[in-house]
């Protein structure tokens, strides 16, 4: 393990196991993985997930455990340093009803792969390999409660006795855990810990069917790995697996080190009203559980990325209602909510010549109802925005001693709707999209004053359009680097398009002659192609460094941009 400006995390993550572990499983029944969760939460760099669900760990079996480590070195993906290898199985070897033989076979099987996971490497140097201990597993609602629990207790031992007699094997304890669950459920946010109910195991039930976990024991699943790799390192690494370790987990749950109780962050946001700060992220935006593809709500104003405006800034009443449903007809989790931003551009300044100043600002403050909603492995999210704007231009004449200040108003309202798919490759995720929208911008009539003519009054008709685009962004998997660093690269091109434009016809008025004119300025096709290429990288000392290019492909001289960034957390 190594750690990163406070976070622990090891290099790889390799888990071996049955349906508890398999993430095919756990999508076919709508719940959460515990290993996804660990990589979500940072826990581990990238994860290699061999698990098969109705493993055993005796032979005979083309899922069975030793076929699961064969896949894995067919992979060519050999343990590096600080690698952690998981095995996480025996429900199947017990079944329902209890092993036939006691599950001798199934224990030769099992020491067997520890052996050549060991001569793999995946107790070299700083590599740990976890062999986990089972709950209770005779508690299940499709689990007879003779045979199975002396067998889960029997097993349980063997895996402890295993670890102490093997360097660098640590026995984790899933058993203690789910016993304080069981023992008083309220306590840790349950309120069925006996029977299945697919739609509240992600809430307060602890089982989605006969046998299998929900969301909610998923998650506690995955505090329990994390716990052995962080708060819970020294004494899991140095005591022998046994009544001292069982003492030490039961304090940390008391003591609340090691937390059973419900905080979502299992990659998505727990339903309910939340206040949300916006403009903190490199990218702006309300996020599901910090996944950038998954943006419930952004910006999307191209001005202020070509004038170079800062970025927005401002907070979000934000509202998710939870899923309904088990497998494939379980609908996912939505959002909607209310954004309110403001961002502008102070103190633009220029000389037109040797004696003229100017001077200009325009400050800009946007409310948006967005609604995002995922859907059959598709994310639909539609916004509507109103958008104020306010400029202010300064302009001096010093030789002649004059002096101009002139404050326009304006409004915009958009419509959007967008449709993406995430797709992930070998640790990268690939987005494509597209999207339509209608876009309409009034300029309020003012008067304006100039150095050099009368006071001039101007009004002109609304400005719209509709804009088709599509687009595709793609985030590179986390690169380690020598001494704890950690950098990933994204980048996003997207093509917008105009499919009707309005003409816009604009009044003038000089006061010194009160001559009224128009223009009607015949709007052409709008075709902008929108490219960012971004670096992002974590040092070891808590510093976090940041670097985006942006350009419109078709004006790349004058719309484009380059941006270094540094914070420091602390």
């Amino acid at each position: 393990m190594s750690g990163s400006g406070g976070a622990v995390q090891v290099n790889t993550l390799r888990a071996f196991g049955d349906s508890y572990t398999d993430k095919q499983w756990t999508d076919s029944t709508g719940t959460a993985n515990w290993v996804e969760l660990t990589r979500r939460r940072g826990l581990a760099l990238r994860t290699e997930n061999y698990a098969i669900g109705g493993a055993r760990a005796m032979y005979g079996e083309r899922r069975a455990l030793d076929q699961q480590i064969t896949t894995w070195e067919g992979k060519k993906s050999p343990i590096a340093d600080r690698d952690l290898t998981v095995i996480y199985m025996g429900h199947n070897d017990i079944g329902r009803l209890g092993s036939p033989d006691n599950l001798v076979r199934s224990t030769t099987g099992y020491k067997d792969a520890v052996a050549r996971l060991v001569k793999d490497g995946a107790t070299s140097g700083n590599n740990r390999l976890f062999i986990t201990q089972l709950h209770d597993w005779s508690k299940g609602p499709g689990v007879s409660d003779a045979a199975p629990y002396s067998q889960v207790r029997g097993w349980n031992k063997m895996l402890g006795e295993l670890a102490n007699a093997t360097p660098n094997v640590i026995a984790v304890d899933m058993f203690t855990v789910f016993e304080r669950i069981f023992e008083d459920p309220e306590r840790f946010g349950f309120k069925n810990v006996t029977t299945a109910n697919a739609s509240r195991s992600s809430i307060d039930t602890l089982y989605n069917d006969a046998t299998h976990f929900g969301s909610r024991g998923q998650d506690i699943i995955a505090r329990v790995y994390q716990h052995y790799i962080s708060r819970g390192w020294n004494w899991a690494s140095t005591l022998a697996a046994g009544a001292e370790t069982v003492s030490r987990l039961n304090q940390d749950i008391d003591n609340g080190t090691l937390v059973l109780t419900y905080a979502d962050d299992t990659g998505k946001v727990a339903p309910g009203l939340r206040l949300l700060a916006l403009g903190t992220d490199p990218v702006n935006g309300v996020f599901q559980g910090g996944r950038r593809h998954q943006s419930a709500f952004r910006l999307d104003d191209p001005a202020h990325e070509r004038m170079g405006l800062r970025a927005p800034r401002g907070i979000a009443l934000d509202f998710g209602s939870a899923g309904s449903g088990s497998g494939a007809g379980r609908t996912a989790d939505g959002r909607m909510g209310l954004a309110f931003v403001q961002y502008g551009q102070d103190g633009r300044q220029s000389l037109a010549s040797a004696s003229d100043r100017v001077s200009n600002a325009r400050h800009s403050s946007a409310t948006a109802f967005y609604w995002h909603q995922p859907a059959g492995g598709l994310t639909f999210s539609t916004q509507l925005t109103r958008i104020d704007h306010q400029d202010l231009s300064h302009s001096a004449d010093d030789i002649l001693q004059l002096q101009s200040l002139n404050r326009t108003r304006g409004q915009s309202w958009a419509f959007e709707h967008k449709v993406r798919k995430a797709l992930e490759w070998q640790g990268s995720r690939v987005t494509p999209w597209m999207s339509v929208g209608v876009q309409r911008h009034q300029l309020n009539p003012a008067t304006l004053s100039s150095l050099y003519t009368s006071d001039v009054r101007f009004s002109s008709s609304a400005s719209q359009y509709w804009l088709a685009g599509v687009g595709l962004d793609l985030q590179s998997p986390v690169i380690a680097i020598d001494g704890g660093h950690k950098l990933q690269l994204g980048g996003s091109l997207q093509h917008q398009t105009s499919l009707s434009r309005r003409s816009v016809q604009v009044f003038m008025q000089e006061s010194a002659n009160q001559l009224q004119q128009s223009e009607i300025f015949h709007q052409g096709r709008l075709q902008h192609t929108y490219l960012g290429l971004g670096a992002h990288m974590q040092l070891a000392s808590g510093w976090r460094l940041r670097a985006n290019y942006t350009a419109d492909l078709q004006n790349i001289t004058g719309a484009s941009s380059v941006a270094l960034l540094a914070d420091l957390s602390f």
